[in-house]
């Protein structure tokens, strides 16, 4: 029998754990003690474990769990988390960083691995869950897009070091959708990363499965392990999922924005306008070209579509010592002219104060120096 090694993640709540206590007799190793409501759905008291450190989950993973087939680590981030606190308890920091960013985190990561591979390599079918987090980005056009992956508590080197050892790195997660005034909440299973998760599958033709299928063990294991021809779902349960495929709010988001704003940056409106302008310009160009046909330029006739490129060539090309002196010569002429203007004016002004020197006093202007003369006298 093919023996499946999966990690499995999905928000809080979603049912990992319901879904992982399907599989062939399962065994638990339990972080928390939330094994409790899996007896719910059927689950054995006794098909569990619960852990509360690093040190009692390696006694557990050397035992041979012979009347048992698939064995759960739910919560696998809890784990690591007491693996790195028992590392760093065993060196005497408080912290990784404390020794150095090499040795300080590649040591629990590392011990982290060593023993998780050991659980792997055993003959069962082995189901890792963990966490999983919404992570929301922007493109370069500013636009929100999420993105999803399992808990940051995994450091990302040692997820994929982790990733490497599985044939299956999945997502589960809610669809809600109101109802007849009721909030009904469906379950699903991406078996086939998309874009936007963190994830891969190994072993199957991604073109012949279903892309998502609901959280269901049975349709899981019929779909890529238990018959040689994918399974056919339902007529209902394709609808349900290609309903829930169109709501999806990030795909299908981003390929909203593509439609709205274009790979070219632009919105509809704006590339409409950007056509009109390009229309005109193209419209002025065939105008400029027949105006200047039967023109030249130098000894080159202007024709066809050098005319824009050579009339800007020309205007760009450095002037010669010839035209730079006539271009001088030029200046200096309007200088000589203006000057002379001047001089001009100059001229009109002295004759002006000249002919006013030398025009006799009237009657009153002599009475008026007169007066003024006695005036300074009697001071």
């Amino acid at each position: 029998m093919k023996r499946i090694k999966m990690i499995l993640y999905a928000e809080p709540g979603v049912g990992k754990s319901v879904f992982a206590s399907k599989f062939p007799k399962p065994f638990f190793i339990c972080s928390d003690d939330n094994y409790e409501w899996l007896l719910d759905f059927g689950a054995k008291e006794e098909a569990h474990v619960k852990v509360t450190s690093w040190t009692d989950a390696k006694k557990v993973f050397k035992d041979e769990f012979n009347e048992y087939e698939t064995i759960i680590v739910d919560l696998t981030e809890d784990l690591f988390m007491w693996c790195e606190l028992e590392w760093c308890k065993k060196n005497g920091v408080e912290h990784p960083s404390d020794l150095g960013w090499g040795k300080g985190y590649s040591g629990p990561r590392n011990e982290f691995f060593v023993e998780i591979s050991k659980l792997l390599a055993k003959d069962k079918n082995i189901v890792l869950l963990m966490h999983g987090e919404v992570i929301t980005l922007k493109n370069k056009r500013g636009v929100e897009y999420n993105t999803y992956r399992p808990t940051s508590r995994i450091p990302d080197k040692l997820l994929d070091q982790l990733e490497g050892r599985v044939r299956y790195c999945l997502r589960a997660y809610i669809d809600s959708k109101e109802v007849d005034g009721k909030l009904v909440k469906t379950r699903y299973l991406s078996l086939v990363p998309k874009e936007d998760e963190y994830g891969i599958i190994r072993g199957v033709n991604e073109n012949e499965i279903p892309q998502t299928i609901p959280l269901d063990f049975n349709i899981f294991w019929n779909t890529v392990i238990g018959s040689e021809k994918p399974v056919e779902l339902s007529k209902e349960v394709k609808e349900e999922i290609k309903e829930e495929v169109k709501e999806k709010p990030t795909r299908i988001r981003r390929k909203k924005v593509s439609d709205e704003v274009g790979d070219d940056g632009l919105t509809d409106e704006q590339r409409n306008e950007f056509k009109k302008q390009m229309e005109k310009t193209n419209s002025e160009i065939e105008k400029i070209r027949e105006e200047l046909k039967s023109e030249t330029i130098g000894e080159k006739e202007i024709n066809g579509e050098d005319v824009i490129q050579e009339t800007v060539v020309q205007e760009e090309k450095p002037l010669s010592k010839e035209e730079k002196l006539a271009a001088l010569k030029a200046k200096l002429n309007k200088v000589n002219q203006e000057v002379k203007e001047e001089q001009k004016q100059e001229i009109k002004e002295e004759v002006k104060e000249v002919i006013q020197e030398n025009k006799p006093l009237t009657r009153e202007e002599k009475l008026a120096a007169l007066k003024a003369k006695l005036q300074n006298m009697k001071r």
